[in-house]
């Protein structure tokens, strides 16, 4: 689990999350076992929601562990 210098994301083995930092409303969520290159975002999709929530909840603890400025509140997007 890290942070990419353009975006802010968190990953497990199988499943990766994304943030734009330019554009805070554009998630994106790849699995990346079936999905290695990263093709097909699977954000949104409803199957994917518990994937989403965890993922969300992890990037929001780093960034308190690690103090990042740019925020977010894992509720901010739901839909």
């Amino acid at each position: 689990r890290t942070y990419g210098e353009t975006s802010l994301w968190c990953s497990t083995e199988r499943y990766k999350l994304i943030i734009s930092i330019n554009d805070i409303d554009v998630w994106e969520l790849y699995d990346l076992q079936a999905d290695p290159t990263e093709m097909h975002n699977l954000y949104g999709q409803k199957e994917y929601e518990p994937v989403v929530t965890e993922l969300k909840a992890e990037l929001a603890r780093l960034q308190e562990q690690y103090n990042d400025p740019v925020r977010f509140s894992p509720d901010r997007d739901k839909e």
